[in-house]
């Protein structure tokens, strides 16, 4: 998955089903937005869908998570702020 991807699906408020690749475990599994499973594990997917299918207050709880962070987070105008306030610095006469 493209590394934007995982943020459009928290801006949509989607609960993840992630590999556990590089850093994926600190941005969905510690903000509680999805859980992370071996990359080739067939079981571990299966569970982590039917897990996902059969809670319903889970799954809202981390579509709630995702769309959270999101917005406070993870959006252009929070990712982008360091640069214009760069930009701004050095147009100010």
């Amino acid at each position: 998955m493209a590394s934007n991807k995982r943020f459009e699906c928290m801006a949509l408020g989607v609960p993840q089903i992630a590999d556990n690749g590089a850093g994926l475990a600190e941005l969905i599994e510690r903000n509680e937005c999805g859980v992370c499973i071996p990359h080739d594990s067939i079981d571990a997917a299966a569970v982590a869908v039917n897990r996902l299918l059969a809670d319903e207050k889970l799954r809202k709880q981390m579509s709630a998570r995702a769309r959270a962070l999101h917005l406070r987070r993870y959006n252009y105008d929070e990712q982008f702020k360091p640069v214009l306030n760069s930009l701004k610095f050095m147009v100010q006469p």
